[in-house]
């Protein structure tokens, strides 16, 4: 069986895979057609038990699934909206963007919507991560893009 992944991680190094390298791969993944269209996907390449690189995708009406990257050693959690942009929601429902509250190997930051940030020896993406303003009455859902790989 071949696998082809697509990623785009910002400042990862165009070798950090190389044709014939052998990785152990995590998928977790969900597709709620019974929930407004729900679609989560964290995909992780391991040697043994560090994680190489991983990439998270969720997208969602209500509420967030912050990917479980515990077994990987790395935490991520929601920092809340810290900017509102009404140019790119609709309506009473501006986009709302959040930061990612990130620690890995014993140090801790906040990577803003659309940034990259070396956290110990990770260095990881917030590639999007928002919401249509769920407080008012809005439906215009929730997603997160984050991705992230070891850093030499």
């Amino acid at each position: 069986m071949q696998w082809t992944l697509y990623l785009r991680i910002t400042g990862m190094p165009a070798d950090l895979i190389k044709v014939g390298d052998t990785f152990g791969l995590t998928v977790d993944a969900l597709i709620e057609r019974a929930q407004w269209g729900t679609s989560r996907q964290t995909v992780a390449l391991t040697k043994g038990s560090d994680v190489v690189v991983f990439a998270a995708t969720d997208h969602q009406i209500l509420g967030y699934l912050i990917p479980n990257l515990a077994p990987f050693q790395i935490d991520v959690s929601d920092g809340g909206a810290v900017c509102q942009d009404p140019s790119r929601g609709f309506g009473d429902c501006p986009y709302r963007s959040h930061a990612a509250v990130v620690t890995a190997g014993g140090e801790t930051a906040t990577v803003l919507d659309g940034h990259t940030a070396r956290i110990g020896w990770l260095s990881f993406t917030n590639g999007g991560f928002g919401d249509g303003n769920p407080d008012a009455v809005c439906d215009g859902g929730v997603f997160l893009r984050m991705g992230g790989f070891r850093t030499p």
